[in-house]
């Protein structure tokens, strides 16, 4: 059961960095601009899980969180803009996520995409009100697993690669 934890841990991990907003919209790019922005993909993920893994060594090491101790080294004011900056971006991310479930759904289902993303976050936002914590962090665990589709589409599908 260990075992299976750690790796429910380890496909969250890559879930949070590598989302359905990401994947949906990064693939619109690729089919309108071909692969010549493979390498932002690539350097993107690359980049963020390596700051999350300073990050959370930081943290750990120091015992406090990351805006903490920008704050303490940088001041109040300067710290307030990371933190507003940080905030936006998150609420940029949160709207690629709606945009990119509803782009799901609309595929799966069809239907109009405003009503799919209200759909998918209206789904969202019941299983986040109905299930615990440890639950919900399985389910979107596994749901997780199907990020591999991706990989597997992209070879089986045979691309020009070169």
């Amino acid at each position: 059961m260990k075992l299976f934890d750690v790796f429910l841990g380890i496909m969250s991990a890559i879930g949070g960095n590598v989302d359905i907003g990401q994947l949906v919209f990064t693939i619109q790019g690729g089919a309108r601009f071909g692969f010549m922005l493979l390498w932002v993909v690539v350097v993107s993920t690359i980049g963020i899980m390596v700051y999350a893994e300073m990050s959370g060594r930081v943290a750990v090491v120091l015992g406090k969180p990351a805006f903490v101790l920008v704050r303490e080294r940088v001041g109040p004011r300067l710290g307030m803009t990371v933190l507003v900056a940080s905030t936006a971006v998150n609420v940029l991310t949160c709207a690629a996520q709606v945009g990119g479930i509803g782009a799901v759904l609309q595929l799966l289902f069809g239907g109009q995409d405003r009503l799919m993303m209200i759909t998918g976050t209206l789904a969202l936002l019941c299983a986040i009100w109905f299930l615990k914590f440890e639950r919900l962090d399985q389910l979107f665990g596994v749901m997780g697993l199907g990020l591999v589709i991706y990989v597997v589409t992209a070879f089986r599908g045979g691309p020009d690669w070169a």
